[in-house]
């Protein structure tokens, strides 16, 4: 079994000024596959899945084989805000999402989840100055 590993270029902040003017929330993901011992078996039928509150469902189209030790590069990852949600909200909110990596995604009954984050911006609190 392999482990991906993520890198994701991504705006932390949004609100509904990006879905007006058309902002891409993502600017690129790579996965990196890291297979745990030597006899790993590449991967078939690969699809990548994002969902979020206020985002609107992607996933990507099927990657037929993936091999052990490969960077899947996807520009353009369509992280898109749902206009709907986003219209009521009145200022800005943290874009946090989950990203599933999926396996077999052609077989209803084999697919199989690798890797599943849930992905969120760092959060900066300040100090507590009346200690």
């Amino acid at each position: 079994m392999m482990t991906p590993t993520v890198k994701i270029d991504y705006l932390k902040v949004a609100n509904y000024a990006f879905v007006h003017n058309g902002i891409d929330l993502c600017k690129s993901l790579e996965i990196r596959f890291n297979p745990k011992d030597d006899s790993a078996d590449d991967i078939h039928d690969v699809v990548v899945r994002c969902t979020g509150e206020y985002l609107k469902d992607y996933q990507t189209p099927v990657m037929s084989t993936v091999s052990a030790e490969k960077t899947i590069r996807i520009r353009n990852f369509e992280i898109s805000l749902d206009a709907q949600k986003m219209a009521v909200l009145m200022e800005r909110l943290e874009t946090t999402f989950t990203l599933t990596v999926v396996a077999d995604a052609a077989s209803e009954e084999g697919q199989r989840e690798i890797f599943r984050p849930h992905l969120s911006p760092p959060t900066h609190r300040p100090s507590d100055s009346s200690s």
